[in-house]
C-alpha cells in the first residue's frame, strides 16, 4: 500500500519502532497519523485500530515535575482540553483492549523509549508492580540514548520518574540502581560544566534529596561539589549572570547541609542566597534603579524569612534610595488613554436627581450601585483578558505607591488577583468621574453645602453630635479644596464610625492585647467582622476594604495613620470617594439595636 512518495504503513511503523532521535512524543504521533490515513484508505481496520492506539499514547503529554504529578494525580495528561471539556486524545480510546495491546508491545519492542512509555502508562492504569519495575528498567536503559542526543532534560526526567516508581513499589534493588545512575549522570553533566547541562544537575539533586534510604554522606558531599560549581558558573559572565540559577544551587546546598545535620553551613548557604540577590541588584542597578530596588527588596524578604533582621534593616535604606532614584530618573512612565463618557445623558440624570431636593439627592447617591465597582465583574474581565492575552497571567506584577513597592505578585493566583484589582482601579476611577460630576452640579445648584451634608448625615444613628463635630471640619476643608486636611480628618473618623456599627451589631469593639490591656479593634478586624460584611453585602463591603484597608487598593487608613500618604494623592476625587463611603452608611437605621437598611 505505497502512497505517492512510496511510503507504506509497514515502513512508517518500522521507522517508528527504531526511532531514537525524535525528541518529542507528539512528533511521533504526527508520523503515526500518516499510517492511520493509509490504513483507513485500504480498510485495514485491525491495523488501523492499533495505529490509533499508538497515536493516542504518543499524543499524551508527560508531566515532568513530581509536584505536578502529585497535584494532577498522574504522569500522563491530555494534549488539549476543549471548551466543552472534551479531551484530545479522547480517554475512551484507552479501552481494556488497548491496554492489552500496550502490554504486548512492551514485551516485544526493543526500543527502550517506547517500552518506558508503555510500561509507565500501564502502571498508572493497572497498578501492577511488574509494570512499574519494567518502566524503571526501561527509563534507565534510555539514559545512554538521551546523553548521546544531548537531551539533558530527558536524562533528569527519566531518573526522577524511575526513582519515584522504585520508591512507590519499595523495590530496594532498583532504588539502589537508580541512585547509581543518578550519581553517574550528575558526574557527567557536571563535567560538561556548561549551560544547560549543569542546570539539570538541580533536578538530579532534588531526586537525591527525596530518597528516604540508600543515600550516604558521600553522595551529599558530591552533590555539594556540584552546587558550588553551579553557583560559581551561573554567577559569572560565562554563565550569563543567571543569578536565579545560582540561587537555586545555593538553596540546594542549604538542603544538603541540613541532611548532613550541619546547622552552621546550612545557615551560611541560606545567607549566601540573600547575597546573590544583592549582587544581582548591583548588576541590574547599573541600568535601572527600579530593577535594583526590586532585587534589593527580594533580598530583604529573604533575610527576613531566615531571621536575619540585621540585614533587613541595612537594606531598607538602600531600597528607598533606589526607588527614589528611579522616580527622579524618569523610569516611571504615565500611560494615558481617553475615555468618552455620555455627558449629556449623565447631566440629564443628575439634574433629575437634584430636582427632588438635596436630601433625596444624597439618598439616591448613597444607594446608587453604579458608583460602587463590582469586584466580580472585574474578575470576569480579568479572566477574559487573560484568555485573549495569555502573557497577562504569566508576567509578575509590582504595585507601586509613590516610590514604594507595596506588593509583588509572582504566583499565578497572585497575578490573577493583581490583574483583577487593576481592573477594579479603572472602574473606581470611572465612578469617581461620575461622582465628581454629581457633586459639582449639586454645588452649582446651591443645595450641596457643608450644612446640608452634615444635616443629612445627622439623621443616621451612627453619627453622634460629637462625631459630627469632627466630621464637619473635614467636610469644610473639602469645600475649600484643602484635600490634604480633609482626607486626614475624615479617614480616621470613618474608621470609628465603622467600629460603632459593629457595636450596634452586638459585636465587641475592643480586644484584649497581649499586655492585658483593652484596646479598640483595628480597622482590619472591624472590616473582617462577618456581621458587618453581611450587613453591607459583598460588593459594598469590598468597596470599603479596597479604599481603606487593601494593600493593592488605596489602603487609606494605613497610609494616613502611618504618615505615608503624599500630598499629590490627596485629590478632590479621593476625598469625594471618602465622602461617598460616609454616605453609603447613612441609609441604615437601628431597629431593636440592630442596624438594617
Amino acid at each position: 500500500m505505497p502512497n505517492k512518495v512510496g511510503r507504506t504503513p509497514e515502513l512508517i511503523f518500522k521507522e517508528f519502532e527504531e526511532d531514537i532521535h525524535t525528541r518529542y512524543s507528539h512528533q511521533l504521533a504526527e508520523k503515526i497519523k500518516e499510517a492511520i490515513l493509509l490504513l483507513e484508505a485500504h480498510e485495514h481496520e485491525s491495523e488501523k485500530q492499533q495505529a490509533i492506539w499508538e497515536w493516542a499514547l504518543a499524543s499524551l503529554i508527560t508531566r515532568d515535575s513530581p509536584s505536578e504529578r502529585k497535584r494532577l494525580k498522574g504522569r500522563f495528561g491530555p494534549l488539549a482540553t476543549r471548551e466543552d471539556g472534551s479531551q484530545l486524545p479522547d480517554p475512551a480510546i484507552f479501552t481494556d483492549e488497548a491496554l492489552a495491546y500496550y502490554a504486548e508491545r512492551a514485551a516485544k519492542t526493543s526500543n527502550p523509549i517506547h517500552r518506558a512509555r508503555y510500561c509507565d502508562f500501564l502502571w498508572e492504569k493497572r497498578r501492577n508492580y511488574n509494570f512499574a519495575r519494567s518502566a524503571v528498567d526501561a527509563y534507565l536503559e534510555c539514559l545512554p540514548i538521551y546523553l548521546a542526543n544531548g537531551w539533558y532534560h530527558e536524562v533528569a526526567d527519566a531518573i526522577s520518574r524511575s526513582m519515584e516508581l522504585a520508591l512507590s513499589v519499595n523495590d530496594g534493588k532498583r532504588i539502589t540502581k537508580v541512585r547509581e545512575h543518578l550519581l553517574q549522570a550528575m558526574d557527567r553533566l557536571s563535567a560538561i560544566g556548561d549551560h544547560p547541562a549543569l542546570r539539570y544537575c538541580l533536578d538530579l539533586i532534588d531526586t537525591l534529596l527525596v530518597m528516604k534510604k540508600g543515600t550516604t554522606d558521600l553522595d551529599f558531599q558530591k552533590a555539594l561539589d556540584v552546587c558550588r560549581k553551579g553557583v560559581s558558573f551561573y554567577a559569572s559572565q560565562n554563565g550569563g549572570f543567571m543569578y536565579h540559577l545560582a540561587r537555586d544551587f545555593e538553596e540546594r546546598q542549604a538542603l544538603l547541609w541540613q541532611m548532613l545535620r550541619n546547622k552552621e553551613e546550612t545557615d551560611n548557604a541560606r545567607a549566601r542566597v540573600g547575597e546573590l540577590y544583592e549582587k544581582e541588584a548591583e548588576l541590574k542597578g547599573a541600568g535601572s534603579n527600579m530593577l535594583a530596588a526590586i532585587f534589593l527588596q527580594e533580598a530583604a524578604q529573604h533575610y527576613a524569612n531566615i531571621g536575619r533582621s540585621d540585614k533587613v534593616e541595612k537594606l531598607k535604606a538602600k531600597v528607598r534610595h533606589r526607588w527614589e532614584a528611579a522616580a527622579d530618573g524618569g523610569e516611571f512612565k504615565r500611560i494615558e488613554t481617553t475615555v468618552k463618557l455620555p455627558t449629556k445623558q449623565i447631566d440629564e440624570y443628575i439634574q433629575d436627581i437634584i430636582s427632588q431636593g438635596i436630601n433625596k439627592a444624597l439618598l439616591i447617591v448613597s444607594l446608587d450601585l453604579n458608583l460602587v465597582p463590582d469586584i466580580e465583574r472585574c474578575r470576569k474581565v480579568a479572566t477574559e483578558q487573560k484568555q485573549e492575552f495569555p502573557l497577562l497571567g504569566l508576567v509578575p506584577r509590582s504595585t507601586l505607591r509613590g516610590a514604594r513597592r507595596v506588593a509583588f505578585a509572582s504566583t499565578p493566583e497572585e497575578i490573577d488577583e493583581a490583574n483583577t484589582l487593576a481592573q477594579y482601579s479603572i472602574d473606581l476611577g470611572l465612578g469617581q468621574i461620575y461622582l465628581g460630576r454629581v457633586f459639582e452640579m449639586m454645588r452649582q445648584d446651591g443645595g450641596f453645602t457643608t450644612d446640608s451634608l452634615v444635616s443629612y448625615m445627622s439623621s443616621s444613628p451612627f453619627f453622634d453630635e460629637d462625631k459630627l463635630g469632627v466630621i464637619r471640619v473635614g467636610i469644610e476643608r473639602y469645600f475649600v479644596a484643602d484635600y490634604v486636611s480633609a482626607v486626614h480628618i475624615l479617614v480616621p473618623q470613618l474608621e470609628d464610625v465603622l467600629r460603632r456599627i459593629i457595636g450596634k451589631l452586638g459585636i465587641s469593639t475592643t480586644s484584649l492585647a497581649p499586655d492585658g490591656l483593652t484596646r479598640e479593634k483595628p480597622l482590619n478586624e472591624v472590616l473582617n467582622t462577618p456581621e458587618l460584611k453581611s450587613l453591607l453585602g459583598d460588593r459594598v463591603w469590598f468597596y470599603f476594604k479596597y479604599v481603606l484597608d487593601h494593600q493593592l487598593g488605596e489602603n487609606l487608613r494605613n497610609d494616613v495613620a502611618h504618615g505615608l500618604i503624599t500630598k499629590d494623592r490627596c485629590t478632590r476625587q479621593l476625598t469625594e470617594t471618602v465622602l461617598h463611603l460616609f454616605l453609603r452608611l447613612t441609609p441604615y437605621k437601628v431597629r431593636n439595636q440592630t442596624p438594617a437598611t
